[in-house]
């Protein structure tokens, strides 16, 4: 870590101009150090910063022996003075994020004494946090709470770099032993970390922070969650799908969870009510079929009721072969069933006549027909004929 990086004394820096030390020609674009940079990069799992250089555009930062390095797709001398420009959207939702989230891992580990044991925040602006012991959904709401007062509190978000004399009388939070430089971010009296990414000057910049999910992980739990402007998109997404939903179900935004479930059960009840009528209706159809070698039907049936029906005329008639075929837009879909023919290798030779797909095992295929009935139905009897 540079503590002299722009990223880091100046982090609400949005453009600069700096001089270009190197730059080299790579396999995809260039690689380019300069004199300083505001580009923050890759690194505490936190993405880089993108943006622009004069009209070049940023593909990637990184840094490596305190060497930041710039991936570009054109050309720099050395020497040449250049105008870097962030883009600030992106970095300001990282800032949002990183943030927010010690803020949460601070409360977490004061009420609960567990540690942030894993920490990635993607480019979109979601995070996932692991702790190393087991929280409740009380536990969460009451932390997502208190995470938004100290938002409300605006508190200043400070940065120091102790000597390791300084840091041995102190106390933080790190995941790990640390040597050379160490940044300490403190957010007042909630949280004091060790990081290298970059943050809000205030917490009240950090705007809403939202926990999404949590599930169990190793011996611990994992959380998602979200802040700031991605918060904001979260909340307006879930607001508009509440309000079409409301009076689609007629009832106020409270009553959704209730409607839906009712809804549910209604369809659970009325798919058992046609599943009983459709075994009544398989049961008679067979009943009605000529002797054959192959029984072939069309219904305009699911593919679970079109192998219910196949394997109910297989096994209450003299057929070697049941086929049952549904119109699907332009295709057909079909199921297969015998009990003495290998299916597995003729419905190769079937869907090579019918433009078909499809396959499975030698006493059930099933797949597609892309093609008209009366060709489908002139195959079949062919291969009836040929039994």
């Amino acid at each position: 870590m540079n503590p002299e990086a722009y990223y880091y004394c100046y982090p609400m820096m949005k453009e600069f101009d700096t001089i270009v030390r190197s730059c080299q020609k790579i396999k995809k674009g260039y690689v380019l150090t300069m004199d300083q940079t505001a580009f923050y990069p890759e690194g505490g799992g936190q993405p880089c910063d993108l943006g622009t250089i004069d009209t070049a555009s940023v593909l990637d930062v990184q840094e490596k022996d305190n060497v930041v390095y710039h991936y570009v797709d054109q050309p720099f001398t050395v020497g040449q003075t250049i105008h870097g420009m962030i883009d600030w959207n992106r970095r300001f939702l990282m800032m949002q994020s990183h943030s927010g989230e010690h803020i949460v891992s601070g409360l977490v580990h004061a009420q609960f004494g567990y540690d942030n044991v894993g920490f990635h925040l993607d480019t979109q602006g979601l995070m996932t946090i692991d702790f190393n012991g087991v929280l409740t959904q009380t536990d969460i709401e009451s932390i997502e709470k208190l995470a938004n007062d100290v938002v409300f509190q605006d508190i200043p978000i400070t940065i120091e770099w102790p000597t390791k004399e300084q840091r041995e009388h102190m106390a933080y939070r790190s995941k790990k032993a640390l040597d050379g430089d160490v940044r300490i971010v403190k957010i007042g009296s909630y949280d004091t970390c060790a990081c290298c990414g970059t943050h809000v000057e205030r917490t009240g910049q950090i705007g809403p922070i939202k926990i999404l999910s949590m599930e169990k992980h190793k011996q611990g739990v994992r959380l998602q969650l979200i802040c700031g402007r991605k918060a904001i998109m979260d909340h307006q997404l879930k607001h508009t799908i509440c309000a079409q939903l409301s009076p689609m179900f007629s009832v106020p935004v409270e009553g959704i969870v209730a409607a839906v479930k009712k809804a549910q059960e209604d369809s659970n009840e009325k798919s058992r009510t046609i599943h009983k009528w459709q075994e009544k209706y398989i049961v008679l159809k067979t009943a009605m079929l000529p002797t054959s070698k192959i029984q072939f039907l069309e219904e305009d049936v699911d593919r679970y009721t079109m192998r219910d029906f196949c394997n109910y005329v297989l096994s209450h008639t003299d057929c070697l072969v049941a086929i049952v075929v549904s119109k699907n837009q332009e295709r057909y879909s079909y199921v297969m069933a015998s009990q003495t023919i290998d299916l597995k290798t003729k419905v190769k030779e079937l869907n090579a006549l019918l433009c078909g797909r499809g396959g499975g095992q030698k006493e059930m295929v099933q797949g597609t027909f892309q093609t008209d009935i009366e060709t489908i139905k002139k195959v079949i009897q062919q291969w009836n004929d040929s039994l």
